[in-house]
């Protein structure tokens, strides 16, 4: 039968545990901090065809931001992140579609949302907004004296 050297094994458990404890809170025992710009935007006057703006989530923490999901207010309003996992002061895009069309004839003043659900200890949910004023005929309203 081998011995077994537990001396060595102690000096591999007492070094090498710290050492690995320490890394991991490194990497990932901070906490996150979203951020998104802009928090809203307007795409002012557009006519009945989609519109897409993009939106910068960055992590302004020390640990890992997770999105943990994406959703929207309505069905005329997708929206799509590029990154689900952030670093710290790393960023995604998150690409917000609009369709008009959606709402087939409907004109006027439409405000949407976007739901971001992360980590953040202190934002658990984001709320971004969007903006659009509808209108018939895009051409004819800038053609009229």
């Amino acid at each position: 039968m081998k011995e077994i050297r537990k001396p060595h094994q102690m000096f591999i458990i007492v070094v090498f545990l710290p050492v690995l404890i320490l890394a991991g809170c490194r990497w990932g025992g901070g906490t996150p901090q979203v951020t998104v710009s802009p928090i809203d935007y307007d795409f002012g006057q557009i006519g009945p065809d989609p519109v897409t703006t993009t939106f910068a989530i960055s992590n302004q923490g020390s640990g890992l931001l997770q999105i943990e999901s994406v959703t929207t207010s309505c069905g005329c309003t997708t929206a799509e992140i590029n990154h689900q996992t952030i670093g710290p002061g790393e960023s995604a895009n998150l690409t917000v579609n609009f369709d008009p069309q959606a709402h087939v004839g409907a004109v006027g003043q439409f405000v949407r949302y976007i739901y971001l659900r992360t980590n953040d200890p202190t934002a658990s949910e984001v709320e971004v907004e969007i903006r659009a004023d509808v209108i018939d005929n895009p051409i004819a309203e800038e053609v009229s004296p």
